[in-house]
């Protein structure tokens, strides 16, 4: 039986031509070893970068904790520092008579210049020392609290078995229900009388802003997604690399057990996800029991070296085939030749009969040439339709224009009125009603400006100082408004309506604020030396001698308004500041100087624009 099949095979091998005995022989002989070998190096060199990348991860863990040791040290030796010192014994202990309040109070104040002297380190947060309830300076409450307080605290019975020695406490808040209190560890220590060695006298706690912690994890970067992470000996997580969060227990986490961790070194695990493996590198930081651990992804870990070993990999893959690849280059130039020549053509017919015309010329040929062409001229078709459609939706839209400005108010009608009214104030001799009816008219007037956005600032001068007359007469002349137009200036161009804003600002928001009677604003116009080339820009400034605003608020005027921000809080100035620049460039718009107390200055810098120029 096997020898028929072994006759059946060499009679099919025969009948194979040349090139099919190459290809199987080169698949055979050269492709799959080829493929074997290399897998085999991918498998064996991925595995030695593992180990090589974690003892290098090992070694940036070995700077990082030698940071954190460092930062740790500065509470060591202040707390051991203040435990040496055979004053704070004195004062804190209690004696058999009791010191009567002067005593105790001056003992305060020697324990106070104490504790000051070792709480200079940018590093430590501050010095709190649990003292016998019966002294008078246990209930201060800011540096001095009454000792039953630690000993309810779910670390009094460690730091009572270290005896003496430092305890390093866990990441907590003072205040646990209030999320604005900073997040520290404690270095505490128990104090016990020298003459009454089991009797404790007080419970010695350095605070440590966790921060400083994170700050040093946060400058560690190995690329990977989980990140380094500060743990207490049973995985509690204490800091962490990008702040709060991840997971409460590391360990129970990623399925490791504590007890088998060493010194140092680097554990494989499943992790959270059953379908990835993470590496957990350690080291455990000195005068704790903490553990200092980056967790990174397997795949991760190895990536440079996975990278290469595809590369390299696709590179034989591109050599075994590289005839074939030859061939399909040598088809595709061909097609591409057909495909440009066509596309000449097509070119060519657009410029001569234009696109009108494209759909005729277009060949009825099949194929993805023949789609192709129907897909141009579909659409050149799409085109037309579209301009035709934004043609007609303008004529509908300038038409709706013609309809909403007749159904306004006749503005001539307005200035008749108010013209009336005044006559009628005048014949009356009502003088502040016609002044005030005067100055109305006018506004309007300068305000509608037959329907233009663009006004000269000779226009918007006046229309400023009609607002401001107007104003005068409600606050009874409660301020002062001088004008300094520079002739020059009157035929430049502005947005309408960018100064009003302003002086309604400095006004209700400057002047009507402060306590004083009397307020004064200031307007003045002139051309100014660019500071970005050598012409020059219109300068406006408007100043007034109000209360002022501080500099953060300054900063947050000009600043793009949201949604929730409150109009009367700036929008004003930031619709300005947006509109100048829109009209002028982004180099120019609204500046702001203002102290508290000191008045407010508003300059508004535009590019010379006259009716003649372009814009």
């Amino acid at each position: 039986m096997s020898g028929r099949r072994a006759s059946r095979i060499r009679l099919h091998w025969r009948r194979l031509s040349i090139r099919s005995k190459t290809i199987v022989l080169y698949i055979a002989i050269v492709l799959i070893p080829s493929c074997l070998l290399m897998y085999f190096y991918y498998s064996k060199s991925s595995e030695l970068q593992q180990i090589e990348v974690n003892r290098t991860i090992l070694q940036t863990l070995k700077q990082a904790e030698l940071n954190i040791t460092n930062r740790l040290s500065e509470a060591v030796n202040v707390s051991n520092a203040l435990s040496g010192t055979p004053l704070l014994y004195e004062y804190t202990t209690v004696k058999s008579v009791p010191k009567i309040p002067y005593e105790q109070y001056r003992d305060y104040k020697e324990l106070e210049k104490l504790m000051d002297s070792f709480q200079s380190s940018s590093v430590i947060l501050q010095i709190r020392l649990f003292v016998d309830s019966s002294l008078m300076f246990s209930r201060e409450r800011v540096r001095y609290f009454p000792l039953p307080e630690i000993e309810n605290s779910p670390w009094y019975e460690q730091i009572v078995g270290h005896n003496g020695a430092i305890y390093w406490t866990g990441a907590y808040r003072l205040k646990p229900n209030d999320p604005e209190e900073p997040v520290i560890i404690t270095a505490a220590r128990v104090l016990r009388d020298p003459s009454h060695y089991d009797r404790v006298i007080s419970v010695l706690a350095v605070d440590m802003n966790i921060n400083k912690l994170e700050e040093v994890l946060s400058g560690i970067d190995l690329g990977n997604k989980e990140g380094i992470y500060l743990t207490a000996a049973d995985g509690t997580v204490i800091a962490r690399s990008g702040g709060a969060g991840g997971a409460a227990n590391l360990f129970e986490h990623l399925r490791i057990d504590a007890g088998e961790l060493e010194e140092d070194g680097y554990v494989n695990t499943e992790g959270p996800e059953p379908a990835r493996k993470n590496w957990l590198i350690y080291r455990t930081v000195p005068m704790t029991d903490w553990k200092l651990a980056a967790v990174v992804d397997a795949k991760e870990l190895a990536g440079k070296n996975i990278a290469f070993n595809r590369i390299s990999m696709a590179i034989f893959i591109i050599v075994t085939f590289v005839l074939f690849i030859l061939v399909m280059l040598l088809l595709f130039a061909s097609f591409a030749d057909r495909m440009n020549l066509r596309i000449r053509q097509l070119i060519k017919a657009m410029k001569l009969e234009g696109l009108e015309t494209v759909d005729e010329n277009l060949s009825q040929s099949s194929g993805d040439m023949g789609q192709l062409e129907q897909g141009i001229g579909r659409m050149i078709q799409t085109v037309k339709t579209l301009t035709e459609e934004s043609f007609q939706a303008k004529l509908h839209e300038r038409e709706a224009m013609l309809k909403a400005l007749q159904a306004q108010i006749n503005p001539h009608f307005l200035y008749n009125t108010l013209e009336a009214i005044n006559w009628m104030a005048i014949r009356r001799n009502a003088d502040d009603i016609s002044f005030m009816i005067d100055s109305l008219s006018k506004y309007f007037r300068l305000t509608l400006n037959k329907g233009q956005d663009i006004v000269t600032v000779k226009e918007e001068l006046l229309l400023a100082k009609a607002y401001l007359d107007i104003q005068n007469v409600r606050f009874q002349g409660s301020f002062d408004v001088h004008i300094e137009d520079a002739l020059e200036t009157h035929d430049l161009l502005i947005p309408k309506l960018s100064l009003q804003p302003i002086v309604e600002n400095a006004l209700l928001h400057g002047l009507r604020s402060q306590k004083t009677e009397s307020g004064r604003i200031t307007i003045k116009t002139s051309l100014m030396q660019s500071e970005t080339s050598s012409q020059k820009e219109l300068s406006i400034i408007v100043t007034d001698n109000g209360v002022g605003m501080d500099s953060e608020r300054v900063k947050q005027l000009l600043i793009k308004a949201s949604v929730h921000d409150s109009p009367t809080r700036g929008y004003g100035l930031r619709n300005v500041h947006e509109r100048i620049r829109l009209f002028s460039g982004e180099l120019y718009g609204l500046r702001i100087q203002s102290a508290e107390g000191a008045g407010t200055t508003v300059e508004i810098r535009l590019r010379q624009t006259r009716r003649d120029a372009p814009s």
